[in-house]
Protein backbone atom coordinates (compact mmCIF):
# COMPACT_ATOMS: atom_id res chain seq x y z
CA UNK A 1 0.00 0.00 0.00
CA UNK A 2 1.37 3.34 -0.83
CA UNK A 3 0.82 5.69 1.90
CA UNK A 4 1.93 8.33 0.32
CA UNK A 5 -0.65 9.28 -3.31
CA UNK A 6 0.11 11.86 -5.10
CA UNK A 7 -1.81 13.53 -8.31
CA UNK A 8 -0.21 14.62 -11.48
CA UNK A 9 -1.89 16.82 -13.67
CA UNK A 10 -2.18 19.73 -15.65
CA UNK A 11 -5.43 22.81 -14.64
CA UNK A 12 -8.66 21.69 -15.27
CA UNK A 13 -7.99 17.98 -16.03
CA UNK A 14 -10.37 16.61 -13.02
CA UNK A 15 -8.29 16.48 -10.26
CA UNK A 16 -10.92 17.62 -7.71
CA UNK A 17 -13.18 15.29 -8.66
CA UNK A 18 -10.58 12.66 -8.20
CA UNK A 19 -9.07 13.78 -4.68
CA UNK A 20 -12.65 13.89 -3.83
CA UNK A 21 -13.26 10.12 -4.78
CA UNK A 22 -10.27 8.83 -3.66
CA UNK A 23 -10.38 10.46 -0.56
CA UNK A 24 -14.03 9.07 0.52
CA UNK A 25 -12.43 6.34 0.67
CA UNK A 26 -12.27 5.13 5.10
CA UNK A 27 -8.97 5.05 5.05
CA UNK A 28 -7.75 7.69 3.21
CA UNK A 29 -7.73 11.27 3.97
CA UNK A 30 -7.42 13.78 1.22
CA UNK A 31 -5.74 16.89 1.30
CA UNK A 32 -6.18 19.09 -1.84
CA UNK A 33 -3.50 21.23 -3.23
CA UNK A 34 -1.58 21.22 -0.01
CA UNK A 35 1.43 23.15 -1.78
CA UNK A 36 -0.96 26.35 -1.24
CA UNK A 37 -1.24 25.63 2.52
CA UNK A 38 0.91 28.94 3.50
CA UNK A 39 -1.11 30.91 1.46
CA UNK A 40 -4.80 29.37 2.78
CA UNK A 41 -3.28 29.95 6.41
CA UNK A 42 -2.47 33.71 5.47
CA UNK A 43 -5.58 34.38 3.44
CA UNK A 44 -7.48 32.27 6.11
CA UNK A 45 -9.68 30.63 2.96
CA UNK A 46 -12.45 29.09 3.48
CA UNK A 47 -11.95 24.99 4.16
CA UNK A 48 -14.07 23.17 1.84
CA UNK A 49 -16.24 22.40 5.17
CA UNK A 50 -17.49 25.85 5.13
CA UNK A 51 -15.06 27.29 8.03
CA UNK A 52 -12.24 30.15 7.37
CA UNK A 53 -8.52 28.19 7.93
CA UNK A 54 -8.19 29.73 11.73
CA UNK A 55 -11.26 28.27 12.36
CA UNK A 56 -11.25 24.60 11.05
CA UNK A 57 -11.68 21.92 13.96
CA UNK A 58 -9.72 19.71 11.02
CA UNK A 59 -6.59 22.17 10.05
CA UNK A 60 -6.07 24.01 13.08
CA UNK A 61 -5.07 21.02 15.00
CA UNK A 62 -2.65 20.03 11.89
CA UNK A 63 -1.42 23.01 11.47
CA UNK A 64 -0.42 23.59 15.40
CA UNK A 65 1.12 20.35 15.31
CA UNK A 66 3.35 21.24 12.43
CA UNK A 67 4.13 24.73 14.06
CA UNK A 68 5.56 23.34 17.31
CA UNK A 69 7.84 20.60 15.15
CA UNK A 70 9.11 23.55 13.08
CA UNK A 71 9.55 25.76 16.09
CA UNK A 72 7.22 28.92 15.00
CA UNK A 73 3.79 29.73 14.93
CA UNK A 74 2.30 29.64 11.35
CA UNK A 75 -0.84 31.39 12.11
CA UNK A 76 1.31 34.22 12.49
CA UNK A 77 4.03 32.81 9.94
CA UNK A 78 2.43 30.52 7.49
CA UNK A 79 5.50 30.92 5.32
CA UNK A 80 7.77 29.61 7.76
CA UNK A 81 6.06 26.43 6.27
CA UNK A 82 7.84 25.89 2.75
CA UNK A 83 6.01 22.92 1.03
CA UNK A 84 6.69 24.46 -2.40
CA UNK A 85 6.63 27.23 -4.34
CA UNK A 86 3.23 28.67 -4.80
CA UNK A 87 2.26 29.88 -8.04
CA UNK A 88 -1.24 30.45 -7.66
CA UNK A 89 -3.32 32.45 -10.41
CA UNK A 90 -6.75 32.45 -9.11
CA UNK A 91 -6.96 33.98 -5.59
CA UNK A 92 -3.27 35.27 -4.60
CA UNK A 93 -1.46 36.77 -1.97
CA UNK A 94 0.46 39.39 -3.45
CA UNK A 95 2.03 40.23 -0.64
CA UNK A 96 4.17 37.02 -0.23
CA UNK A 97 3.77 36.29 -4.68
CA UNK A 98 5.74 39.22 -6.12
CA UNK A 99 7.65 39.52 -8.99
CA UNK A 100 11.27 39.12 -7.04
CA UNK A 101 9.49 35.53 -5.63
CA UNK A 102 8.27 34.86 -9.21
CA UNK A 103 11.96 35.25 -10.22
CA UNK A 104 13.23 32.84 -8.08
CA UNK A 105 10.34 30.45 -8.49
CA UNK A 106 11.62 30.09 -11.93
CA UNK A 107 15.44 29.66 -11.42
CA UNK A 108 14.87 27.38 -8.69
CA UNK A 109 12.19 25.61 -10.62
CA UNK A 110 14.55 25.57 -13.66
CA UNK A 111 17.68 24.08 -11.54
CA UNK A 112 15.29 21.30 -10.10
CA UNK A 113 14.47 20.36 -13.59
CA UNK A 114 17.59 21.08 -15.07
CA UNK A 115 18.68 18.65 -12.31
CA UNK A 116 16.66 15.90 -12.77
CA UNK A 117 16.70 16.07 -16.63
CA UNK A 118 20.28 16.90 -17.66
CA UNK A 119 21.84 16.24 -14.58
CA UNK A 120 22.78 19.39 -13.76
CA UNK A 121 23.83 19.73 -10.46
CA UNK A 122 25.48 23.18 -9.49
CA UNK A 123 23.83 26.16 -7.78
CA UNK A 124 22.73 24.11 -4.28
CA UNK A 125 21.59 27.31 -2.92
CA UNK A 126 19.05 27.50 -4.85
CA UNK A 127 17.69 24.00 -5.03
CA UNK A 128 17.67 23.77 -1.63
CA UNK A 129 13.82 25.13 -1.10
CA UNK A 130 12.79 22.73 -3.47
CA UNK A 131 14.38 19.80 -1.78
CA UNK A 132 13.24 21.38 1.74
CA UNK A 133 9.61 21.64 0.43
CA UNK A 134 9.43 18.14 -0.49
CA UNK A 135 10.85 17.10 3.46
CA UNK A 136 8.36 19.66 5.36
CA UNK A 137 5.74 17.86 2.50
CA UNK A 138 6.11 14.22 3.89
CA UNK A 139 6.43 15.80 7.62
CA UNK A 140 2.92 16.98 6.82
CA UNK A 141 1.71 13.68 5.35
CA UNK A 142 2.82 12.04 8.28
CA UNK A 143 0.85 14.89 10.72
CA UNK A 144 -2.27 13.93 8.97
CA UNK A 145 -1.99 10.31 8.87
CA UNK A 146 -1.06 10.85 13.00
CA UNK A 147 -3.69 12.83 14.26
CA UNK A 148 -6.72 11.56 11.52
CA UNK A 149 -5.26 7.46 12.01
CA UNK A 150 -5.53 6.60 8.65
CA UNK A 151 -3.60 4.56 6.12
CA UNK A 152 -2.99 7.20 3.23
CA UNK A 153 -3.60 10.54 2.62
CA UNK A 154 -3.59 12.51 -1.19
CA UNK A 155 -1.94 15.36 -1.98
CA UNK A 156 -3.62 16.59 -5.41
CA UNK A 157 -0.91 19.48 -6.21
CA UNK A 158 -0.41 18.49 -9.71
CA UNK A 159 3.40 19.56 -10.13
CA UNK A 160 5.25 16.91 -12.16
CA UNK A 161 8.12 18.26 -10.56
CA UNK A 162 6.68 17.23 -7.18
CA UNK A 163 5.36 14.19 -7.95
CA UNK A 164 9.00 12.74 -9.24
CA UNK A 165 10.75 14.36 -5.92
CA UNK A 166 8.70 12.21 -3.46
CA UNK A 167 9.27 9.27 -5.34
CA UNK A 168 12.39 9.69 -5.13
CA UNK A 169 13.03 10.32 -1.37
CA UNK A 170 10.43 7.56 -0.76
CA UNK A 171 9.81 5.10 -3.50
CA UNK A 172 8.28 2.68 -1.61
CA UNK A 173 5.69 4.36 -0.16
CA UNK A 174 4.58 6.79 -2.69
CA UNK A 175 2.36 6.59 -5.30
CA UNK A 176 1.51 8.89 -8.49
CA UNK A 177 -1.77 9.23 -10.74
CA UNK A 178 -1.12 10.68 -13.44
CA UNK A 179 -4.51 12.48 -14.57
CA UNK A 180 -4.73 13.50 -18.00
CA UNK A 181 -7.63 15.35 -20.38
CA UNK A 182 -8.20 15.82 -24.29
CA UNK A 183 -6.12 18.86 -24.43
CA UNK A 184 -9.00 20.72 -26.18
CA UNK A 185 -10.70 20.19 -23.38
CA UNK A 186 -7.71 21.96 -20.96
CA UNK A 187 -7.44 24.90 -24.22
CA UNK A 188 -11.47 25.43 -24.42
CA UNK A 189 -11.58 25.75 -20.46
CA UNK A 190 -9.06 28.50 -20.25
CA UNK A 191 -10.09 30.03 -23.15
CA UNK A 192 -13.37 30.89 -22.11
CA UNK A 193 -12.01 32.08 -18.61
CA UNK A 194 -10.39 34.99 -21.03
CA UNK A 195 -6.59 33.67 -21.51
CA UNK A 196 -4.96 34.13 -24.61
CA UNK A 197 -4.29 30.77 -27.28
CA UNK A 198 -0.86 30.81 -25.85
CA UNK A 199 -1.34 31.15 -21.96
CA UNK A 200 -4.17 28.75 -22.67
CA UNK A 201 -2.27 25.91 -24.27
CA UNK A 202 1.53 26.02 -22.97
CA UNK A 203 0.90 24.81 -19.04
CA UNK A 204 -0.97 21.91 -20.55
CA UNK A 205 1.86 21.11 -22.82
CA UNK A 206 5.01 21.54 -20.30
CA UNK A 207 3.22 19.64 -17.69
CA UNK A 208 2.22 16.63 -19.88
CA UNK A 209 5.73 16.66 -21.75
CA UNK A 210 7.87 17.07 -18.90
CA UNK A 211 5.58 14.59 -16.77
CA UNK A 212 5.97 12.19 -19.59
CA UNK A 213 9.68 12.27 -20.10
CA UNK A 214 10.80 12.42 -15.99
CA UNK A 215 8.53 9.81 -15.26
CA UNK A 216 9.47 7.21 -18.15
CA UNK A 217 13.07 8.26 -16.71
CA UNK A 218 12.80 7.73 -12.63
CA UNK A 219 9.29 6.20 -11.74
CA UNK A 220 8.44 2.17 -12.92
CA UNK A 221 5.73 1.58 -14.52
CA UNK A 222 3.85 -0.36 -11.51
CA UNK A 223 4.30 2.57 -9.08
CA UNK A 224 2.60 5.21 -11.15
CA UNK A 225 -1.11 4.50 -13.37
CA UNK A 226 -2.38 6.89 -16.18
CA UNK A 227 -5.99 7.26 -15.86
CA UNK A 228 -7.95 9.78 -18.21
CA UNK A 229 -10.62 12.00 -16.99
CA UNK A 230 -13.09 11.10 -19.80
CA UNK A 231 -12.77 7.71 -18.01
CA UNK A 232 -13.37 8.79 -14.86
CA UNK A 233 -16.53 10.93 -15.83
CA UNK A 234 -17.84 8.13 -18.22
CA UNK A 235 -17.29 5.08 -16.03
CA UNK A 236 -16.33 6.42 -12.21
CA UNK A 237 -17.24 2.85 -11.20
CA UNK A 238 -14.86 0.63 -12.81
CA UNK A 239 -12.03 3.61 -13.00
CA UNK A 240 -12.43 3.70 -8.71
CA UNK A 241 -11.84 -0.15 -8.83
CA UNK A 242 -8.74 -0.12 -11.17
CA UNK A 243 -7.14 2.69 -9.13
CA UNK A 244 -8.19 1.03 -5.62
CA UNK A 245 -6.22 -2.05 -7.15
CA UNK A 246 -3.21 0.45 -8.00
CA UNK A 247 -2.79 1.60 -4.42
CA UNK A 248 -3.77 -1.66 -2.58
CA UNK A 249 -7.09 -0.49 -1.06
CA UNK A 250 -10.32 -2.47 -0.61
CA UNK A 251 -13.03 -0.77 -3.20
CA UNK A 252 -15.80 1.21 -1.38
CA UNK A 253 -19.11 1.62 -2.97
CA UNK A 254 -19.72 4.65 -0.87
CA UNK A 255 -16.81 6.41 -2.55
CA UNK A 256 -19.25 7.38 -5.56
CA UNK A 257 -21.54 9.71 -2.98
CA UNK A 258 -18.29 11.42 -2.10
CA UNK A 259 -20.13 15.16 -1.08
CA UNK A 260 -22.00 12.88 1.91
CA UNK A 261 -18.47 12.41 2.88
CA UNK A 262 -16.84 15.24 5.15
CA UNK A 263 -13.68 16.11 3.29
CA UNK A 264 -11.34 19.39 4.41
CA UNK A 265 -9.77 19.62 0.72
CA UNK A 266 -8.17 23.01 0.35
CA UNK A 267 -7.75 24.77 -3.35
CA UNK A 268 -8.86 23.08 -6.17
CA UNK A 269 -11.85 23.57 -8.55
CA UNK A 270 -15.18 24.89 -7.19
CA UNK A 271 -17.05 21.67 -7.48
CA UNK A 272 -16.01 20.59 -3.83
CA UNK A 273 -18.45 23.39 -2.73
CA UNK A 274 -22.28 21.79 -4.39
CA UNK A 275 -24.52 19.73 -2.89
CA UNK A 276 -24.79 16.65 -5.01
CA UNK A 277 -22.06 14.09 -6.02
CA UNK A 278 -23.32 14.13 -9.46
CA UNK A 279 -20.61 13.43 -12.06
CA UNK A 280 -21.06 14.43 -15.38
CA UNK A 281 -18.77 14.25 -18.27
CA UNK A 282 -17.40 18.22 -19.43
CA UNK A 283 -16.82 17.88 -23.39
CA UNK A 284 -18.39 21.42 -23.87
CA UNK A 285 -15.21 22.27 -26.34
CA UNK A 286 -16.95 19.98 -29.22
CA UNK A 287 -19.24 22.51 -29.65
CA UNK A 288 -17.88 25.63 -28.81
CA UNK A 289 -14.36 25.31 -30.21
CA UNK A 290 -14.15 27.70 -33.31
CA UNK A 291 -12.52 26.65 -36.47
CA UNK A 292 -9.54 28.94 -35.93
CA UNK A 293 -9.01 27.97 -32.52
CA UNK A 294 -9.48 24.38 -33.37
CA UNK A 295 -6.86 24.70 -35.98
CA UNK A 296 -4.29 26.40 -33.15
CA UNK A 297 -4.31 23.36 -30.71
CA UNK A 298 -4.34 21.06 -33.99
CA UNK A 299 -0.90 23.14 -34.77
CA UNK A 300 0.81 23.53 -31.30
CA UNK A 301 -0.60 20.61 -29.15
CA UNK A 302 -1.78 17.06 -31.02
CA UNK A 303 1.37 16.05 -30.73
CA UNK A 304 1.26 15.79 -26.73
CA UNK A 305 -2.91 14.77 -27.57
CA UNK A 306 -1.20 11.36 -29.25
CA UNK A 307 1.14 10.54 -26.94
CA UNK A 308 -1.11 10.92 -24.16
CA UNK A 309 -3.78 8.73 -26.53
CA UNK A 310 -6.05 11.09 -27.55
CA UNK A 311 -6.83 11.36 -31.80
Amino acid sequence: MGKYIFICSAGHSGSTLLDLLIGSHSQVESLGEITQLPKNISLRSKCMCGQPMDECGFWKGIIDSMGCRLGVNLFSHPYALNLGFINARVIVDKRHQTLGYNLKRTICRALAYADLAFGFRKHEKFRNPVDEGIENNFLLYDTVLRLKNVACVVDSSKDYLKAVKLFLRKPDEVKIILLTRDGRGVFYSNLKRGRSKKKSIMPWINQNKRALELFKRYIPSEKYVSVKYEDLALYPQQTLRNLCDFLEIAYESGMLDYMNISHHILNGNNMRFRSTSEISLDEAWRSNLSRSDFAYFIKVGDLINSLLGYK
